[in-house]
Parts: structure tokens; sequence; C-alpha cells
């Protein structure tokens, strides 16, 4: 009895801690993460094929399907205000992304404005994100 529950807590534990990794990152479909972002304010920059299908013209890269930049004007307590932001690049394949991530990250510290003690940038599955926490749990 007592090694049916351990097992049966063991698995639990593994289960929660799967679910919570799913969690962290956004969408893996660019349409959904457009729709979560809309819902949560933000303002959608670009989102469109073409952005990707002028970049594979222009450097021959055909590894990236589509791309999703988003922006949303908070305003704290104080009346300070802070723009939330993410850029989700959609590749074609989990190893297009890998192939790309040191590049990704490069393009991530451009777009990171100061020292911003909540920037993300992280690669999952087919895609790579960056932006600050907000923007990144608004898109999931």
């Amino acid at each position: 009895m007592k090694r049916t529950i351990r097992i049966l807590s063991l698995a639990l534990c593994l289960a929660l801690f799967a679910l919570a990794l799913v969690a962290c990152g956004p969408k893996s479909d660019p349409e959904k993460a457009k729709k979560a972002l809309e819902k949560n304010g933000y303002t959608i920059d670009s989102a469109v094929d073409y952005l990707a299908g002028l970049a594979t013209a222009i450097t021959g890269n055909k590894t990236i399907d589509t791309t999703l930049t988003a922006h949303k004007d908070v305003e704290d307590k104080d009346g300070n205000t802070k723009t939330e932001f993410i850029t989700i690049v959609y590749y074609k394949t989990a190893a297009d992304a890998k192939a790309d991530w040191e590049n990704a990250k490069k393009d991530a510290e451009d777009d990171k404005q100061g020292e911003d003690s909540d920037w993300v940038v992280a690669r999952s599955g087919r895609m790579i994100y960056w932006g600050t926490k907000a923007a990144v749990k608004a898109a999931s």
C-alpha cells in the first residue's frame, strides 16, 4: 500500500511538473498567440507571413514560418510608463529554431531596452521568443 501511494504521488508530481513547463511560454500556434495578446490589450505590430517571406527573399533563409511582434504601454502606481514587448519567431521546424538560436539571442539583446530584470529570451520547440515576462505570460 505504501509503495503504491509513493508511485502515485511521484506520477502526480511529474505530471504537474510537465504542465508547469508547458505553460511557461507563448502558444505554439501563431494565431492563438495573436488572439491571446489582443485579448490582454496588446497592440499587434506585425503578424503576417509577408514579413517572413520578405526576410526569406532578402536573406535566402527559408527556415522562418512567421513572426509575431506586439507591445503594450502600462503605467505603474507612480505614473511611470513602461512598454511590455514580445517578439515570437516561428520556424518551420524545431531543428531550424535550434540552428538559429545564437543569432536570435543577439537580436533579442538588440531589442532590450536598458537593464530590464524581467527580460526573457527562450527557445521552445519550433519557436524562439523574447520580451518582458508580462508579455510572454499574455501570449500563453
